[in-house]
C-alpha cells in the first residue's frame, strides 16, 4: 500500500511527506520489500545506491544506518550518522542509530554521552528502540559482573519495550533474580530514598531523580554529587549517589558513597545495607586478587596424547555431555589436575580433611583445526599453588614427546581472578570412588565448620580495614562494618549452597541480629530489597503476602530464610492450596541435605509420603516419594532402612512398572547395594536379555494395560 502523502515524513524532519521526501518514495518502497523479506544484502546494495545520489537524505541515511548495524557493520553506520548528526542535531532516529552505533562499535563506557543523550531526547519518540539499546546494556554489564547495573537496565527496558518485547525481557531479568552464583544482596530491588531540600537544591534533586527515570544514571549520580557537596553530612544524599553510580556500572564510586552513608547513616539498618553493598562492590574492584593461570601447550597430536592419559591417577577425566560437545569452543577431552593420587586413599568421617585429594587445576585438550589454523594443543588452568606446579611437572613427563612447546596463554583472552579474601574459602575435592555419599557429606560439613569458626573468623578484610573479624570483634569498634562483613560470608556461603547458622555466627562475634519486623497489609513489601524481606517475621503476613514472599524465596534461594516461610506455608490451610505442596517439600528436603541434616530430610520426605496419599494420582505420588527416600538412602550403605525400602520398591511397584526395575537394578549396581541379587543383574553378553544386559526379574504381566509413569532419574 502507498504511503499517505500527508503523513509525516519518515525522514524525521517533521514535515508531511508530500513536502519532504516524495522524490524517493517509490525507491524507498523497494527497500522496505527487501527488508520484510529478509534480503538485507540486496537491501543494503539498494540503500548504498541511494546513498551515493541523496548522501544528506535524513530517510536514506537513517535506513542504511538502519541495515548496516544488523548486518555488523555498525562502525561505518556511526560515522555517517555522525555527519547527520552534525547538520541535525536534535533529529531523533540519528540521535537513536548513533547511539546503537557507538555502544555495539565501542561498547558502553566510550559511547555512554551518546547513549545518555539518546534516552533523555528519543525516548518518547522511539521507546521500544531505547527499550532494545537498554536490554543490550544490560547483557554487556552482566558480562563484567556489574549486576546492580545490569539489573537497573532490565528494570528501565520493561517500561520501554513494546508489549510483545517485554516478557523476553522479564524471563531476563527472573534469570538473574534467580542466578545462585550472584550475592543475594545484589539480586534485589533498591530504590532512591525519598529527601526533601529546599530551594534550589530541590530543584537540582527532582532532575537527578527524572534522569535515573530515563536511564540516565550517570549524569543523575553528577546532580547526586553536587547535592552531597553542599549536605556533606547527608547519608540520603550519599546512598542515592551510591546506587546511581552502582547503575552506572561504577563500582569504585559507588562503593565509596555507600560506605560514607554507612557512616552517616542514623538509621542502623540502612547504614548496613549500604555497607554491605559498598563490601561486595570492593570484592569485585580490589587489587588484592589471586588471578587463575592459563598455559598454552602445543601437542604433536590430541589422540596420542590422550592415550598417554591412560591410568594416570592425578588426571581425571570428565565426561562429556553430548549438550557440552556440540557447543562453540568446547575441547574433545577435559580433565581435572589433582594435587595426589587417590588410588590407595580410604576415606572415613574422621578421615584428616587435608587427605582429602583437592583439584588444583584443569586441562582442555582440543584437536588441530586446520580451518582456524591451529595446532593440537591443551590449556592447563588453576590458582597458581605449589600443588599444581608439581602436577604440572607430571603432566609434562606424561606427555613426553607429545609435547612440541609451552607458554603463556595470551590468546585466548582467558582471564579470571577471585579476590584474595575470597580465594581462603575456596576448596575443591575430588573424593575416590570407593568413597560412600554420606562419608563425602560428612567431610564436607565438617569442611565447612572449618571454614565458618576457624578460616573466615582469621581471615583479613578489607571491609574492616584489613582486620580479621575475629580482631575487629576483639576491639568492638566496627560494629556495622562487621556485621556486614558476616553478610557478605552469608552471600558467599548462600552461593555455595551452604545454610549459614548466621545467628550462631552474629553470637561468636558479639553482634546483635537485626530484630524482626512485623508488617500489615499496607506494608509495601514490593519494594523491599532482599535484606529487608529477611528481616520480615513471615507470621505477621497476610496471606497473599505469604505468597508473594514465597515466591520470592524461592529465587533467592537463601537457605535459612526460604526455610523459614516454607514453613509457614504449611502452616497455613488457604496457602497450601495456592502452591504446589509436592515442591514445597521437595525443596525442604532438599534443604536439610544442605544443611547436611539427613534425619530431618526423611521428615519431610515422611510428611510429604502423608500427604501424596491423600491425592488423587497417589499411586504415582507414592512412588515418586520412596524413590526419593531410595536416592538419599543409597548414600548410606549401611543404612538399615535401605534393603526393605529396596524390596518393597521392587516387588510392589516393580510388578506394574517393569522399568522400574530397570532403573532399580541400575541403582543398584551404580552404589554396589547389597540387594544386587535380587536384581538379577546379568552380563551383556549371555544372550538373556537386550535392554542393556538387565533382567527385571518378574515375568508377569499384570501390568498390562497400566499406564507408564515418569520415574525420578530416567
Amino acid at each position: 500500500m502507498a504511503p499517505d502523502p500527508y503523513a509525516l515524513c519518515p525522514c524525521g524532519s517533521g514535515k508531511k511527506l508530500k513536502f519532504c521526501c516524495s522524490n524517493i518514495v517509490d525507491e524507498m518502497e523497494k527497500v522496505t520489500r527487501l527488508q520484510q523479506s529478509g534480503q538485507m544484502e540486496a537491501c543494503s546494495k539498494k540503500l548504498a545506491e541511494l546513498y551515493e545520489k541523496h548522501p544528506e537524505n535524513l530517510w536514506v541515511v537513517t535506513s542504511r544506518a538502519s541495515v548496516l548495524i544488523g548486518l555488523n557493520e555498525a562502525p561505518q553506520a556511526k560515522e555517517e550518522l555522525r555527519e547527520l548528526l552534525q547538520n541535525n542535531p536534535d533529529h531523533p532516529q540519528g540521535l537513536m542509530l548513533y547511539a546503537m552505533a557507538a555502544f555495539d562499535t565501542d561498547g558502553f563506557e566510550k559511547s555512554k554521552s551518546a547513549i545518555h543523550r539518546c534516552f533523555q531526547k528519543c525516548l518518547s519518540v522511539v521507546p521500544d528502540m531505547v527499550g532494545y539499546l537498554a536490554v543490550s546494556i544490560a547483557l554487556e554489564m552482566a558480562s563484567s559482573q556489574k549486576i546492580m547495573a545490569a539489573r537497573q537496565y532490565l528494570v528501565f527496558a520493561l517500561k520501554s519495550v513494546s508489549e510483545e518485547s517485554r516478557q523476553d525481557v522479564f524471563v531476563r531479568l527472573h534469570e538473574l533474580d534467580s542466578d545462585i552464583q550472584i550475592p543475594y544482596q545484589l539480586r534485589s530491588v533498591h530504590e532512591l530514598v525519598e529527601v526533601e531540600l529546599d530551594g534550589d537544591d530541590q530543584k537540582t534533586l527532582d532532575k537527578a531523580k527524572r534522569l535515573t527515570e530515563i536511564g540516565c544514571y550517570g549524569p543523575a549520580a553528577k546532580k547526586f554529587r553536587e547535592l552531597t557537596e553542599s549536605h556533606p553530612e547527608s547519608a540520603d544524599l550519599f546512598q542515592n549517589l551510591g546506587l546511581s553510580l552502582a547503575w552506572e556500572g561504577d563500582h569504585a564510586g559507588a562503593s565509596e558513597a555507600l560506605h560514607k552513608a554507612g557512616e552517616l547513616g542514623e538509621d542502623s539498618f540502612t547504614a548496613l545495607e549500604c555497607e554491605v553493598i559498598a563490601q561486595l562492590l570492593d570484592l569485585q574492584e580490589t587489587e588484592d586478587r589471586v588471578e587463575v593461570g592459563a598455559t598454552k601447550l602445543e601437542l604433536t597430536s590430541v589422540s596420542q596424547a590422550l592415550d598417554k592419559m591412560t591410568d594416570q591417577d592425578r588426571f581425571v577425566k570428565v565426561p562429556l555431555s553430548d549438550e557440552d560437545k556440540q557447543s562453540p569452543g568446547a575441547p574433545t577431552e577435559f580433565f581435572q589436575i589433582l594435587d595426589r593420587s587417590p588410588e590407595g586413599i580410604t576415606l572415613t568421617a574422621d578421615s584428616d580433611l587435608d587427605e582429602v585429594p583437592r583439584v588444583v587445576g584443569h586441562i582442555a585438550f582440543y584437536d588441530r583445526s586446520d580451518a582456524e589454523d591451529l595446532p593440537s594443543r591443551a590449556y592447563v588452568t588453576g590458582f597458581p599453588s605449589q600443588e599444581l606446579a608439581a602436577s604440572f611437572d607430571v603432566l609434562r613427563e606424561v606427555l613426553g614427546e607429545t609435547l612440541v612447546s609451552e607458554a603463556p596463554d595470551t590468546e585466548s583472552g582467558f582471564e579470571e581472578s577471585v579476590a584474595a579474601e575470597e580465594y581462603a574459602l575456596f576448596w575443591r575435592w575430588h573424593n575416590p570412588p570407593n568413597t560412600p555419599v554420606i562419608v563425602r557429606r560428612q567431610l564436607e560439613q565438617r569442611q565447612w565448620n572449618k571454614l565458618v569458626n576457624e578460616v573466615w573468623p582469621n581471615t583479613p578484610l578489607q571491609g574492616l580495614g584489613g582486620k580479621t573479624p575475629k580482631e575487629a570483634a576483639e576491639a568492638g569498634d566496627q560494629s556495622i562494618p562487621l556485621l556486614a562483613a558476616a553478610y557478605v560470608f552469608d552471600a558467599y556461603c548462600s552461593r555455595n549452597q551452604y545454610v549459614l547458622d548466621f545467628p550462631k555466627l552474629c553470637e561468636s562475634l558479639n553482634l546483635d541480629v537485626p530484630e524482626k519486623i512485623s508488617v500489615d497489609e499496607e506494608t509495601p513489601i514490593a519494594h523491599f530489597t532482599s535484606l529487608q524481606l529477611k528481616r520480615i517475621d513471615v507470621k505477621s503476613l497476610a496471606d497473599d503476602q505469604l505468597i508473594y514472599v514465597t515466591n520470592r524465596a524461592m529465587m533467592l534461594r537463601h537457605g535459612a530464610f526460604l526455610y523459614e516461610v516454607l514453613q509457614e506455608i504449611l502452616e497455613r490451610p488457604e496457602c497450601e492450596k495456592r502452591v504446589d505442596l509436592s515442591q514445597v517439600f521437595l525443596a525442604l528436603v532438599d534443604l536439610c541435605v544442605q544443611k547436611y541434616d539427613r534425619e530431618a530430610a526423611f521428615e519431610w520426605i515422611e510428611k510429604g509420603l502423608v500427604w501424596s496419599k491423600k491425592q488423587q494420582n497417589a499411586f504415582e505420588l507414592e512412588l515418586q516419594w520412596k524413590m526419593r527416600a531410595l536416592t538419599l538412602r543409597v548414600e548410606d550403605p549401611e543404612d538399615a532402612e535401605l534393603p526393605p525400602l529396596f524390596d518393597e520398591l521392587w516387588d510392589k511397584y516393580g510388578k506394574k512398572l517393569p522399568e522400574l526395575r530397570q532403573h532399580l537394578s541400575m541403582l543398584a549396581e551404580a552404589y554396589d547395594l547389597p540387594v544386587k541379587k535380587k536384581t538379577g543383574i546379568i552380563t551383556a553378553d549371555s544372550g538373556q536379555s537386550d535392554a542393556g544386559g538387565l533382567f527385571t526379574g518378574d515375568e508377569s504381566d499384570e501390568s498390562g494395560g497400566e499406564k507408564k509413569l515418569w520415574l525420578p532419574g530416567q
